[in-house]
Order: C-alpha cells, then structure tokens, then sequence
C-alpha cells in the first residue's frame, strides 16, 4: 500500500520503484520552481541508497549530504535554507522506504501522485554512501549551547548499539556527559531515522507524557502543543503553572502548522516525536533526550501514570460508529470526534485513532482500572469475530 500522508511511503520495488521515485522528484523540483540546490539524505536501510543514488543519477541538482538522523537533516534544511528531500520509511520494517519532501521553512510538500500512470522497475544495487562528521559536529555544538546551564553530573545509559545513528552519536553525547554503559538500567532504544527515541528505566518504558511533562515544565516553554489524548492529569499540573496547553492532531504537518499558527514553544506526540520549536524550530528528539535526562537525579522517584496504550489490528472496512456506540452507552461516556474519537466521565479517558500508515486502531486509555477496559475493549473485538 502506497502512503502518501506528509510524505511517500510503501514497500520497496511493490509500492516505491524507479519510474514513481522519478515523478515524484519531478514535480517537487517543479513546485520549487527548480531551485539549483537540493539536500539529500537518508537513513541506513540498504534499499534507501539504491533510491538515493538513483536520484543523484537522474537529477544534477542534490547535495548529498549522507547517512543523516531525519531530526538533524530538518535542522540544516531550515538553517540553510535549501529545500531537500529525507530518503526513510521512519519506523515501519526494512522492507519499507519513503521520502519526505521539506521545504525551507521545514515544513512538508506532499507529493499526490497518480499511480496508475506508472510502470513498476527495479533499481540498480549500489551501496554507495557518505557520512560527513562535521554535519554531526555541528548540530551537537549547537545543542550543547542550549543545554549548558543543566546538571553536569555522569549519567550513564544503555544504548541500543544494534541502531547506526544511536551508535555513531556515542561520541557527542559523552560531551554532555552522558555515557554508554551496558550495565546502565536506563536504555535508549530508537526508530530506523532517529526521530523516535524510547526511554527504558528497569526495562519499562517511560511514557512520552512524563518526558513531555519534565521538559514543558522549564519557564521558557509556555505555549505547548499535544495530541487530545495526552495525560489530563499531566494536562491539569501544567495548567496550574499558566501553561497554554492547544490539542494537534496526529502527524508531523500538523504539529508544524500549528507551530506557525499558535507560536507553539514546545510540542510531542505519544509515538516519540519531541518538537523543540522554541529552540531549533523543529523536532529534535535528541535535544528533548538530553534534557530529560539531566533533569532527573532519580528515576526511582518518576510517578508512574494509569495510562494504557496498545494496538488492534482492523480491516480497512472497520465499524467504528459501532464501537464507539458500544462504548458510550456500556460506560456512560461523552463523545468528542476530534483526530478520532475522545470519550470521557470522571472516571476514564480514552481514545481511538486509525493509523494513517498500518492497519490497527491505536488505543489510548487514563483513569481508574484500565486494566478493565482494555479487557472489555478487546472482548468487544473478540465477539464481533465469532
């Protein structure tokens, strides 16, 4: 299935072959009025430096600027001010590729393109990259400028060697005094392109709300931006300290957006994506990774939330007016449609969202026996089976 959201994804040689690559960058190159500069980078799946080095055969116009996290390439994107395209299909298995098109603000062009006109190819095997350290150098410097001022005490954390871009910042993060250590019970996992990274303390994950929760907290960030679903408990402390609080829906273009219209400081989505806009003007997980951890001295003392988030694989003919209605009237809920369906009492809060990019409703559940509803919503799925 071919995505085409904020940006262009499938499965490679099925969804993603040379001719649809091509028009693609065509029509981005004609948007841009074929401007004489583009970035290009890509993450370290193998079949992105086959797309990679087929577009800078085809198309004289790129710089290359290699084996890139996609948070770090935004940044030379919007400081540079030259549009470029990041070759990565984020998170989804190795057999997916994608590309996102920036423009010069940072902010995506979406490609829509006809896929009936398009003949299906292979592309030729070359594994030719680059990875220029002085980009790396660079974008760390910068960080280190923003963080300065926190605790400088070793910190010591698990990183998940078996990514490229965790294992290759190894270096810029001892400078913070940050410092891998297989021993260490907190763990750094992250996604393919590095715009999603998960904290583990004790093998368990920490929720993204908490980490948002640490990092809005500082006086600098006061407008913020967060999915409707974000903790309300959460929501109500920062609020308490004058915090205005916007609800985003899901997806990178809108988080941008809203940034653009609402002046938005600071922002996250619950799947990992931490958006410092007062400070690098877009995401920066890295950033946000930084500061959580320097602002914790005890990870024994993080609250742990009454949250519940898990997936339920749907077919793409799936009755959510019969789910909803099933819910609202077994617990008495009222209902908000908003990036899907928000229903709440004094009791609960849950959500529910189609993916934008698998087929699963995404399931968000706060309050008081959770473990309740996750058993009477997954029940629910069950019996509509048989």
């Amino acid at each position: 299935m071919l995505i085409q959201s904020y940006d262009l994804r499938g499965i490679f040689e099925k969804d993603i072959f040379p001719s649809l690559v091509k028009k693609a960058v065509e029509r981005y190159l004609k948007f841009l009025n074929n401007p004489s500069k583009v970035l290009i980078a890509y993450d370290s799946n193998p079949r992105s430096f086959y797309i990679k080095n087929f577009i800078l055969e085809e198309f004289k116009s790129f710089e290359e600027l290699g084996l890139l996290p996609t948070p770090i390439f935004y940044y030379y994107v919007i400081k540079r001010k030259i549009p470029g395209i990041m070759i990565t299909a984020s998170h989804l298995p190795l057999k997916y590729v994608g590309m996102k098109f920036l423009l010069t603000d940072g902010s995506s062009w979406k490609p829509n393109l006809e896929i009936k006109e398009i003949k299906i190819e292979k592309f030729k095997r070359k594994k030719e990259t680059v990875f220029k350290e002085e980009l790396y150098d660079e974008y760390f410097s910068n960080l280190n400028k923003i963080v300065k001022n926190s605790r400088n005490k070793k910190i010591f954390v698990n990183f998940d060697l078996k990514n490229f871009f965790l294992k290759n910042s190894l270096p810029y993060f001892k400078k913070f005094k940050i410092i891998h250590s297989n021993k260490s019970k907190i763990k750094i996992k992250a996604d393919l392109d590095n715009d999603r990274i998960t904290i583990f303390y004790k093998n368990k994950k920490i929720i993204n709300d908490l980490i948002f929760y640490y990092l809005a907290k500082e006086k600098k960030y006061k407008i913020l931006g967060t999915p409707i679903y974000f903790s309300k408990y959460l929501e109500r402390k920062l609020k308490e300290t004058n915090k205005k609080i916007f609800y985003i829906e899901t997806g990178h273009i809108n988080f941008k957006n809203a940034y653009k219209k609402f002046k938005i400081d600071l922002a996250f989505e619950p799947s990992g994506h931490f958006y410092m806009f007062k400070d690098l003007k877009t995401e920066a997980p890295y950033l946000a990774l930084i500061l959580f951890l320097k602002k914790i001295p005890d990870f024994e003392k993080i609250e742990n939330l009454k949250i519940r988030r898990f997936n339920v694989k749907i077919k793409k003919d799936f009755d959510f007016e019969r789910l909803i209605n099933f819910l609202k009237e077994k617990f008495n809920l009222n209902v908000e449609k908003f990036d899907g369906y928000f229903l709440s009492n004094k009791n609960i809060f849950i959500h529910l969202r189609k993916s934008a990019t698998e087929n699963v409703l995404r399931i968000s559940l706060e309050g008081n026996k959770i473990n309740y509803f996750q058993k009477e919503i997954k029940k629910w799925f069950n019996n509509k089976k048989s």
